[in-house]
C-alpha cells in the first residue's frame, strides 16, 4: 500500500500485514494488521490487531517471510563495528 513503511513483496504477505509501533517507553511493539498468513513473534501467532512487545532478537514471521527484530540503537552499533574495521 502507498503508507507503507516496510515492504515485503512476497506472495505471503498482504498489503497491510502488520505495523511497528515506537512506545512512550521507547521501546517497540508488533501488531497484526489482520494478514491473511498471518504475523508470528518468536513462533506464536498473534491474533489480529494484537500488539506485542518487541525485544532483541525476537524472530519475526509475515507470511512466508522470516527476520529477526533489532533495535536501531543495536542496529547502530553493529555498524559502527563495521566501520572500525
Amino acid at each position: 500500500a502507498r503508507n507503507n513503511d516496510l515492504v515485503l513483496p512476497h506472495r505471503t504477505v498482504s498489503k497491510l500485514h502488520a505495523y511497528f509501533t515506537i512506545l512512550d517507553d521507547g521501546r517497540a511493539s508488533l501488531t497484526d494488521g489482520g494478514s491473511r498468513n498471518g504475523t508470528r513473534l518468536n513462533g506464536a501467532r498473534l491474533k489480529p490487531e494484537h500488539t506485542a512487545t518487541l525485544e532483541a532478537g525476537d524472530k519475526i514471521t509475515f507470511g512466508g517471510i522470516i527476520g529477526t527484530f533489532q533495535p536501531g540503537r543495536n542496529l547502530c552499533d553493529f555498524l559502527a563495528l563495521l566501520l572500525e574495521r
